[in-house]
């Protein structure tokens, strides 16, 4: 009796499990991990993925054959459609690293297009965004003469490498739908060219304000603007000091930003905003073009010739957001907190250009670096 009871009871546990019921098994996807989007004539969309079709060899290996699929519609359900369609499985988004965005169409609202990523529950939300000059597709389309696995993650670790080092803005699909649902919050994307060599290179970063694309920036610019900015900053800077000596060469000093603290002040005067934005910097020298160490007072001309650099490139910079309406110093926000009247009375769409931003930058060099 006792025997049968052993042999029954695992039976009957056997019977009651539920099984692998929701398996999603990899050779019956097409893994995207590239998609690009274009507005072409009469308002159609046209759409790239590059996908890494799994094929099973046995013995648990896998062979991995990359394909890119192209679509044309009207609107992305049709597109997604025939994107199916190609190939053999269904479309699996949930490691696409990149999305890239052609210049035609980040100058329309991006959300309609970005709208059905947000809505698929298996999305990967830390992929990047990033608008192309030009076609984006064309950035797809240099695929065929590459390893699509081995060129996505270049493209990936490049955004990231211009992030520490230049203060491009982290943006990711995440961070991008909470700017599209804040009212009145603006963002940068990085600025994109697929250049000569086939390879995609960052040119700067993408001014949006209302998800429309509205100006363009420059790398220098987007470091310049990273210092007022509330977040990560770009680490080294240049300083030129014609002054040092004849030759270019010898006329630049490079720091590196050990801290750097932000304040800014607001003032509605005679029914317009006026901000002012103090920015303090504690640097130490990375590199200086002579055998011979600065002497103090060399020390103090650098930090001179530093604030007076900053500030005029941070007017310049300035001028840029505002002609592109794009509020990336959140002035709005703190105009509407503590100004609560005046900005309900205020377009502010209207006001933001014509107002006066006026930047102050203090600099100490604290230390010479290694060399002494």
């Amino acid at each position: 009796m006792r025997t049968i009871k052993t042999i029954l009871l695992p039976l009957l546990l056997i019977a009651l499990l539920t099984g692998c019921w929701d398996q999603n098994l990899l050779v019956e996807n097409k893994i995207i991990n590239n998609i690009s989007f274009d507005l072409e004539k009469e308002n159609t969309i046209q759409s790239a993925v590059t996908a890494l079709n799994l094929s099973a060899k046995g013995g648990g290996q896998f062979a991995i054959k990359p394909s890119v699929y192209t679509a044309q519609a009207s609107n992305l359900a049709d597109i997604v459609d025939r994107l199916s369609k190609q190939g053999t499985g269904k479309m699996d988004i949930s490691k696409t690293s990149m999305i890239f965005l052609g210049e035609s169409l980040a100058a329309e609202d991006i959300y309609p297009f970005l709208e059905r990523i947000f809505r698929t529950p298996t999305s990967n939300l830390g992929a990047k965004v990033t608008v192309i000059k030009g076609k984006a597709i064309d950035a797809l389309q240099a695929h065929k003469q590459q390893q699509l696995d081995i060129y996505s993650d270049s493209i990936l670790r490049l955004i990231n490498e211009s992030e520490r080092r230049d203060g491009l803005p982290r943006e990711t699909v995440s961070t991008l739908l909470t700017h599209m649902t804040e009212p009145g919050d603006d963002f940068i994307l990085p600025y994109s060219a697929l250049e000569e060599d086939k390879l995609i290179h960052i040119h700067g970063g993408a001014l949006f304000h209302h998800r429309i694309m509205t100006g363009k920036i420059s790398l220098r610019q987007i470091k310049v603007l990273s210092y007022l900015l509330p977040h990560r900053y770009a680490i080294n800077y240049s300083v030129q000091m014609t002054e040092l000596d004849p030759n270019k060469i010898k006329q630049f000093v490079n720091v590196k930003l050990d801290s750097i603290r932000r304040n800014m002040n607001l003032r509605v005067v005679d029914k317009t905003a006026q901000a002012s934005i103090q920015v303090s910097i504690k640097a130490e020298i990375l590199q200086y073009p002579f055998f011979s160490p600065p002497t103090e007072q060399r020390i103090h001309d650098i930090e001179e010739a530093m604030e007076d650099q900053l500030v005029n490139e941070m007017k310049e910079v300035i001028a840029v957001v505002q002609k592109a309406n794009n509020d990336c110093l959140n002035i709005a926000e703190r105009l509407a907190a503590f100004y609560p009247d005046f900005w309900k009375s205020v377009n502010w769409d209207e006001l933001y250009p014509k107002i006066e931003i006026e930047p102050t930058v203090t600099v100490k060099i604290m230390s010479n670096g290694i060399m002494k």
